[in-house]
């Protein structure tokens, strides 16, 4: 238990989490990590199956242009990730924090957390875009109990 998880995505909202993350890393006196997670969701194949409809020279064609577009697709996610993770590993560098860590997984959040947990004191996120709890509420995760706050933005 001897780091603050900060959880970051592409949106907006990442800005602040990064700076509870550095303002809580500095407090506790423990080492910083972002975390960037990209899901998968096979479920939602925007590609319907017409292979009854096309000859089999065809179907061979168009499979193998799905799975060039999908690698295609998997690189540049990959790449915006460690993009995403180098801006708040500058953000926090230029506050002073020192001990920053960067990681990148694929799958849920939820579940990446929970693999993470023995190493984790803390973990920061930001609000869901579903939230119904209000435009500045900010979730504080305290680890292995998982308890959760809400607290306003840090004044510093």
């Amino acid at each position: 238990m001897n780091k603050v998880i900060a959880c970051i995505d592409d949106t907006p909202r990442a800005a602040v989490v990064c700076d509870f993350a550095i303002w809580a890393s500095r407090l506790l006196d423990v080492q910083l990590a972002f975390l960037h997670v990209l899901d998968r969701h096979p479920e939602r194949a925007s590609v319907s199956d017409y292979s009854g409809a096309l000859g089999i020279d065809s179907q061979e064609s168009l499979l193998e242009q799905l799975s060039t577009l999908d690698e295609a697709r998997s690189r540049l996610a990959q790449e915006q990730g460690r993009q995403i993770l180098q801006a708040a590993r500058q953000r926090a560098e230029r506050a002073g924090v020192v001990n920053v860590d960067t990681l990148q997984r694929h799958g849920v959040l939820a579940e990446t957390l929970l693999d993470i947990q023995p190493e984790t004191r803390l973990v920061v996120m930001g609000q869901h875009q579903h939230s119904d709890l209000g435009r500045s509420s900010w979730f504080l995760m305290k680890m292995p109990s998982v308890s959760c706050a809400r607290c306003s933005a840090p004044s510093w």
